[in-house]
């Protein structure tokens, strides 16, 4: 699932405003936050929350999405 989750992540880089790679990737940090194998950190946890909450808002603009994204990359280590 957390390639699941980078693979959204980086099309959601590619493209905020698509509303299919949103859809995406808020499923897919539904599906690692629901799923228990992951050892995730209280603050991974909180980013990706942040990041889901983001993309549920259809009303959300590119920048937050964008933000947000950055927010949960940085969490997880990923540059």
């Amino acid at each position: 699932m957390i390639e699941r989750l980078l693979t959204s992540l980086r099309a959601l880089a590619a493209d905020v405003a698509d509303e299919r790679v949103r859809a995406d990737a808020a499923d897919a940090v539904r599906l690692t936050l629901d799923c228990p194998q992951h050892d995730l950190t209280s603050t991974q946890r909180a980013r990706l929350r942040s990041l889901g909450d983001v993309l549920d808002d259809d009303a959300a603009a590119a920048d937050a999405v964008a933000d947000a994204a950055r927010a949960a990359c940085a969490a997880l280590g990923i540059v």
